[in-house]
């Protein structure tokens, strides 16, 4: 084994190349396509369309997410589709990072893993949004990061009464924990 990662740590293009390629297809698996065909027996998921709260308008989603999972068949479901969707990048990424230390190599993982998750190419290029690649990721480079923005980012929502603040924060705030 170490012969191998010897080998490929010495060809740092063909680590890139399988990283990346690992991470497109490992993010292309829709596990919410997956979730909701295997509990509805349907095989495919319809998008969601809501009426926006006191306007004509209407909220139309045409991702197919966790998010979609919960609206169509409960939270329950939701909360699997997301903790599958975390798990199909950050263990390959986990894995990269223990194996490769010579170079960072699983960031690669990642970034090609939200790509696959967005554009699958297992399901004519129609995925969901990733946020949960991002959380996924985010606690493989930094677990205690992770946790600690996200606290900071639930606490202002809160004080502030802005899901959007609370939903988001964390990320931009991930960028300050990793630059200290």
């Amino acid at each position: 084994m170490n012969e191998i990662i010897e080998f490929l740590e010495s060809k740092p293009l063909l680590l890139a190349s399988i990283c990346g390629i690992t991470g497109y297809l490992m993010g292309s698996i829709s596990f919410a396509r997956i979730v909701y065909s295997t509990v509805t027996n349907e095989k495919e998921i319809e998008f969601y369309s809501e009426t926006v709260a006191n306007s004509d308008e209407t909220f139309d989603t045409n991702f197919v997410s966790a998010s979609l999972v919960n609206k169509r068949i409960g939270a329950k479901y939701g909360c699997i589709t997301s903790l599958a969707d975390i798990l199909k990048v950050a263990l390959p990424m986990l894995a990269a990072k223990l194996l490769f230390t010579s170079e960072p190599y699983y960031l690669i993982i990642p970034v090609f893993g939200m790509i696959g998750h967005y554009l699958p190419v297992y399901y004519n290029f129609v995925g969901g949004r990733g946020e949960t690649i991002m959380l996924g990721s985010m606690f493989v480079v930094s677990w205690f990061g992770t946790l600690f923005v996200n606290l900071i980012s639930t606490i202002l929502g809160f004080i502030t009464g802005s899901v959007v603040v609370l939903r988001y924060a964390g990320y931009f705030l991930m960028i300050f924990w990793l630059c200290y």
